[in-house]
């Protein structure tokens, strides 16, 4: 208890211990100008909610209470610097040795043991996790499914489908649901996003005082899993060598100058029990 009351304290400190010139830092969330309301918050959160349940009913939760409380205090930490105020964050560990992580609308996120596995410190966990509440800030998915609480040919409220007896409505749903689950496990999302996300994810690292160059490791590592045709690895991301480089043009344009980041090795390591 006494290193995860450490590790909190220092993921909402850290910010400070980076000093950066020439660097314009992203928006905070609430300083993004807003095209949607509460009842479209409501609509995303509800629908998110409901992919969590169904991904968890793929892959179940990996049977590890100490891991999933760990990997929740990180991913809350992250969360509490680049994520939304309106969401509510999640995290879970689930229990698959494909190499991936998933985000769903609304803040849950999903990082498998075979990602987990694939790892070597906190650094690298905290990139993963950036990258994903990435994906939830940026909207992705809302803006690609249209899920917004309007009553329009596609994007009707999704409060009033949950539960109805509506044919209609559940027709809807299963269709959006699988348009859903086929961007996640199956087609992946596009170049443009995935970039927008690892630089969004990177920026954050380097906020929170974290080795930035240990999320460029991890990539490298999918990298040569994915020229592996034997390899458990979901193949719904671009090649990693195409994110890297826009990274590396990031750190270049923006001349960022930083002390050494934070590994956290040991600390991942006695949680992660391999």
């Amino acid at each position: 208890m006494g290193n995860l009351l450490a590790l909190l304290l220092f993921l909402f400190t850290s910010s400070s211990l980076f000093a950066f010139e020439g660097v314009e830092f992203r928006l905070r969330p609430h300083q993004i100008p807003k095209d949607y309301g509460p009842r479209d918050v409501q609509a995303e959160i509800e629908f998110g909610r409901n992919l969590g349940g169904i991904i968890l009913k793929r892959h179940s939760l990996y049977p590890d209470r100490e891991l999933q409380k760990y990997v929740n205090l990180v991913g809350n930490g992250v969360a509490e610097l680049m994520g939304r105020p309106e969401l509510q964050y999640h995290f879970g560990v689930i229990d698959t040795e494909l190499v991936n992580a998933y985000a769903t609308p609304g803040g849950y996120v999903f990082v498998s043991f075979g990602a987990l596995k694939l790892m070597e410190n906190e650094a690298q966990l905290v990139g993963v996790i950036a990258h994903e509440i990435a994906h939830i800030d940026l909207r992705h998915e809302v803006k690609k499914l249209k899920i917004r609480a309007l009553e329009d040919s596609y994007s009707t409220e999704i409060s009033a489908i949950f539960g109805s007896t509506s044919a209609t409505k559940r027709v809807l749903f299963e269709q959006m649901t699988g348009k859903a689950m086929k961007i996640l496990f199956e087609e992946g999302r596009s170049k443009e996003m995935e970039v927008e996300a690892d630089l969004q994810g990177i920026r954050t690292m380097m906020e929170l005082g974290y080795d930035w160059k240990s999320y460029i490791d991890y990539l490298e590592k999918l990298d040569h899993l994915m020229g592996d045709a034997s390899a458990e690895i979901s193949k719904t991301h671009p090649t990693s060598h195409e994110r890297i480089a826009a990274i590396e043009k990031l750190v270049a344009d923006q001349k960022f100058v930083s002390k050494p980041g934070k590994k956290n090795q040991k600390r991942f390591e006695a949680y992660v029990r391999l």
